[in-house]
This record gives C-alpha cells, structure tokens and sequence, in this order.
C-alpha cells in the first residue's frame, strides 16, 4: 500500500510537471552581437505577440505559440524566402532561413535556440533577460 502511494505522488509531480506551460513572456537577446548591439532583442507579452528589434531594421510584430518545446513566430513583415540574389541580406528581417512568414525557436530552460532548415543551432541563440 505505501508504494502505491508513494507512486502515486511521484506520478503526480511528474504530470504537474510535464503540464506545467512553459514561461515565454519577457524580453530575449542574441548573444551575438552586430554593429555594437545584440543581433536581435524579442519582446514577448503575455497576450501571444512579439516585437522583433534587430539593428537598422524597422520592428516586426506578429504573434507567437509554443506546441511542445518549440516556439513558433509568425509575422506578416516576415519574408516568405531566405535571401538570395531578388532579395538581398539587408533586407532580410528574420532570425532564421525557414520558408514561409515563420521564424521557429527550440525552447530550452531561459534560452531559445534557432531552428533552421538543417535543424537548431546553439550559436546566436537568445537569452531571457
């Protein structure tokens, strides 16, 4: 009988745990830097929207969601297509190549690291502040 209960406990700490969303609201930054700043600074608030701020690049809006540990982006400024010769790096404003108006992060305790076509990456990944 005890270790019934004792399972049980146990059970039920690990789906509280597992249930428990995760906390995305507040302010990330790259650890990267370009021209002095940091790569890019989001503001995540608590209604599911964002603010990107990348340096010399007008802010985006958009809204976010997390399903499992990925946090997904969506924005209508976002491009559709990575840079390429129509569409050149400057006026590229989006963290990572995925297709489509969609950036996507891998959540990971205080730090969300950018998931690109070939999958994440731990370089330039953000820091909540």
């Amino acid at each position: 009988m005890r270790r019934i209960h004792i399972l049980s406990c146990i059970l039920l700490c690990v789906s509280c745990s597992v249930m428990r969303p995760m906390k995305i609201i507040g302010t990330y930054k790259s650890t990267c830097v370009l021209y002095g700043f940091p790569d890019l600074v989001v503001n995540f608030n608590p209604d599911s929207t964002f603010v990107y701020k990348m340096p010399y690049v007008e802010e985006i809006a958009g809204t976010w969601v997390v399903r499992q540990d990925t946090l997904i982006l969506h924005s209508d400024k976002f491009p559709t297509q990575p840079p390429s010769e129509s569409a050149p790096a400057n006026k590229y404003n989006k963290y990572t190549d995925l297709e489509g108006n969609k950036d996507a992060y891998l959540v990971k305790a205080k730090k969300l690291y950018p998931i690109n076509k070939e999958g994440w990456t731990k370089s330039c990944y953000l820091k909540r502040q």
